[in-house]
């Protein structure tokens, strides 16, 4: 049975505005993305990849053009109307964690959940548990962010994505600051959530091995060049 179009982007247009020109990162880009996919978004630095990212997550808004994610225009919502939207329905993974140090593992994890109260309260500390466990900390929840490892605190990045039970997670390099067993093992965890039934956007530079990709989507000069189905997936 074939999946149903979750994402959508219609001919969209983002242009940076100086005193004296317009840099043009987007230059019409089209796609559509199946809900439960694992798409590969790839290119250079300075491509449009974070920039389409931000589209997709409604962190910032195209200069034209429509972003439909679950039938839904997120190009048209206000800045108020976008953080709900996000908190509920997309868990970000960033390259540098970006875990509060005062909070312990565990209530970084909880504190999505205090924010949207989408979770039941006397819920949230059992939920927070489960998801260590999924990733393979649960030993260190009362640990501070200090105490980890750069891959320990990604898996706990990863963790707080999934606080309030996210359709979509998007990772920004997710594995860009980590040595390659780290990123091995990480890597395997978004495998798994596909396998879920998570859709994931993840944006690489090049490095797409031992990641089950349905599509590699490259961008070059903001526009997509290809949208690859790779020829093997381990």
């Amino acid at each position: 049975m074939e999946k149903q179009t979750f994402i959508e982007v219609q001919n969209v247009r983002k242009a940076f505005h100086t005193p004296t020109h317009t840099v043009e990162v987007l230059k019409g880009v089209s796609l559509q993305i199946a809900q439960g996919q694992f798409i590969g978004i790839v290119g250079k630095s300075g491509s449009g990849k974070s920039t389409l990212l931000n589209m997709l997550t409604a962190i910032d808004q195209p200069t034209s053009g429509n972003v439909l994610i679950g039938g839904t225009y997120i190009n048209q919502f206000n800045e108020s109307e976008a953080a709900k939207w996000r908190g509920k329905n997309v868990g970000i993974v960033f390259q540098f964690f970006q875990l509060l140090p005062t909070l312990t593992v565990i209530e970084n994890i909880m504190l999505p959940m205090d924010f949207l109260n989408v979770i039941p309260r006397q819920q949230r500390k059992t939920r927070a548990q489960t998801l260590l466990k999924q990733v393979a900390m649960q030993p260190h929840a009362h640990k501070f962010p200090s105490a980890l490892s750069g891959g320990e605190q990604q898996r706990v990045a990863i963790a707080r994505a999934l606080a309030n039970d996210p359709e979509l997670i998007v990772a920004d390099e997710p594995t860009g600051n980590l040595d390659s067993e780290t990123s091995k093992k990480i890597r395997n965890i978004f495998n798994d959530l596909v396998k879920q039934g998570k859709t994931v956007l993840m944006v690489t530079h090049d490095d797409v091995s031992g990641l089950n990709f349905d599509q590699i989507i490259t961008i070059e000069d903001g526009e997509i060049v290809s949208a690859s189905i790779p020829v093997t997936q381990s």
